[in-house]
């Protein structure tokens, strides 16, 4: 049947005897606004995402024609579901995971082709989070057969951008992190083709840097400004905060001190102050949980109690927990733009647009931030 043809997956699922239900609970079609079952990856190329157990979970979808130069989203995941979740799965890892466990190292990149191109040349220990910051149950899956993680992008502003995401956090779940940037514009996936195995090895050998070496370098390179250097000295101090092993951490502040010229009992100073941060953090996080699992139990009062502030405060955070969860889930396919073309709408868009629309906007400073940003 004609590929590109929206509607004619699911003729195809339905007399085959598979669930309307199911087909729309896995995101694999959905309902448009005349109640029609629509394929979400039509005229795509697909990537499953094949679980840690070796059973497909959810796919990619991406354009290969003209419209990639469009509005239109390059690409179309799916959305989370009883058997898909987005912060608890990493690509190519069912693949890969005994070559991570031999090689007791994995390679972090962006992309799906970037761990299918690398797979071709050879390196096999490689998994992709798919341009999300890594989710604490994705670092614990890795540390299963690992706690040696390179983080491998290409070497312009986007890819500096994603080796920064997440860094801390794979510092505070004891990972040994290391940072390399790819040079001249290549990213994992060309870089593969133009080398052999061999010679991709040899390059991360010579050109991967120490995680906390690479941020120095980055933030204080050719920085003159006292003020930019010191706020770019404590980012790098709070960094080093995170790293579980004291030794570790020990040598890190005295090899600061040489490099930046610093007293070392001040960078310590600091250094307990961003531990203690972190710990009062761990505890407060940990007593929200808490109180969030007793308001579970307790009947919560009525709305009919709260003032117009309280309530509006809480739809603010439904709405940017919305955003966090499933805001890159496309809910309007080809919507007419103001020029004639078309576009797609996910959920983070659709809801700053209708708030744009009435003249609204997040009152929480922080709300707002989380909600321009996943838009952009």
């Amino acid at each position: 049947y004609d590929l590109v043809d929206r509607r004619a997956f699911a003729v195809a699922a339905l007399g085959k005897g598979y669930k309307e239900e199911f087909i729309l609970k896995t995101g694999i079609c959905y309902k448009n606004d005349r109640g029609e079952l629509i394929d979400r990856y039509a005229g795509r190329v697909i990537f499953p995402w094949i679980g840690i157990s070796g059973k497909v979970v959810g796919f990619g979808g991406r354009l290969l024609d003209s419209r990639t130069k469009g509005v239109n989203q390059k690409y179309v995941n799916s959305p989370d579901s009883e058997i898909y979740h987005k912060d608890r799965e990493l690509y190519g890892l069912y693949q890969a995971k005994k070559a991570i466990a031999k090689e007791d190292r994995v390679f972090m990149v962006e992309g799906y082709t970037d761990v299918i191109s690398m797979h071709q040349c050879g390196i096999e220990n490689v998994v992709a989070n798919s341009g999300t910051a890594l989710s604490t149950h994705q670092i614990h899956i890795l540390h299963r057969f690992t706690s040696n993680i390179t983080l491998l992008y290409d070497g312009d502003a986007a890819g500096i951008h994603a080796a920064m995401r997440g860094t801390d956090m794979l510092l505070s779940e004891g990972m040994n992190l290391k940072v390399l940037l790819l040079p001249d514009g290549d990213d994992p996936d060309s870089f593969s083709r133009k080398h052999t195995a061999a010679d991709f090895r040899k390059y991360i050998e010579e050109h991967q840097t120490d995680f906390i070496q690479f941020k120095t370098d980055l933030l204080l390179r050719n920085e003159r400004d006292p003020l930019k250097r010191s706020e770019a000295i404590n980012s790098i101090i709070r960094s080093i905060s995170f790293v579980v092993n004291p030794i570790l951490r020990d040598t890190y502040i005295h090899d600061c001190s040489v490099r930046m010229g610093l007293n070392e009992a001040t960078l310590i100073n600091t250094l307990n102050g961003f531990i203690r941060n972190n710990r009062e953090e761990r505890t407060s996080e940990e007593a929200r949980a808490t109180q969030q699992q007793q308001r579970i139990q307790t009947p919560q009062p009525t709305v009919s109690q709260t003032t117009p502030l309280q309530q509006a405060s809480k739809v603010e955070r439904m709405l940017v927990e919305m955003v966090i969860r499933h805001g890159d889930t496309v809910i309007y396919d080809n919507v007419e733009t103001e020029d004639g073309g078309v576009m797609s709408l996910n959920i983070a868009q659709y809801i700053d647009y209708n708030l744009s629309v009435d003249g609204l906007k997040l009152a929480n400073p922080l709300f707002a931030k989380i909600l321009q940003e996943a838009v952009a």
